[in-house]
């Protein structure tokens, strides 16, 4: 059996809590392969060589959404490590905060609290942190402010590397 596809879904209310954590369950039994996209590859195939665990227990959950308002959301998904660290992207009252968690165990490692700011839509905008894996270290992007991005290393542990923020279109001071 392959692993479901966790995806941004449009779901309001608790609904989306119990899709995350049905994937949750699916996703924390031994150790994961790195998912870092939607649908695991760039085709959104969802075909994962490691197997889903037993459907019939939800072994740990979290909150996606700290400020449900009722209304229809697009949230980000989690995505996987290859050492089983699931990054959660989270709704605050003011903005976003990416949670990571043990895969296994659903113990929180850390938090992270981007200046990300969401803009005017009568949707709640999807919040969506990507992993970058090469042969030395995963790598953890995420959105902020103004168009800049952060990093961070070292993201399967608590005392992961510092933030690191990178702009596009010109430097951080203008």
């Amino acid at each position: 059996m392959n692993r479901p596809d966790v995806r941004c879904a449009c779901f309001p209310g608790k609904l989306g809590l119990v899709i995350v954590s049905v994937a949750f369950a699916l996703l924390s039994a031994g150790k994961a392969n790195a998912q870092s996209s939607f649908g695991g590859n760039a085709q959104h195939t969802a075909i994962y060589s490691t197997p889903a665990q037993n459907l019939n227990a939800i072994h740990w959950t979290t909150s996606v959404d700290l400020n449900n308002n009722g209304g229809f959301a697009h949230y980000g998904a989690p995505v996987l490590t290859p050492a089983n660290t699931i990054i959660v992207p989270v709704k605050t009252t003011t903005g976003f905060k990416i949670n990571a968690f043990n895969g296994g165990s659903g113990a929180a490692i850390y938090s992270l609290t981007p200046d990300y700011i969401s803009p005017s839509s009568q949707w709640t905008v999807p919040y969506q942190p990507v992993l970058a894996t090469n042969s030395v270290e995963t790598r953890l992007y995420y959105p902020g402010a103004g168009g800049t991005i952060y990093y961070v290393n070292g993201v399967d542990s608590a005392s992961h590397g510092a933030p690191v923020q990178q702009v596009f279109y010109t430097s951080l001071a203008n």
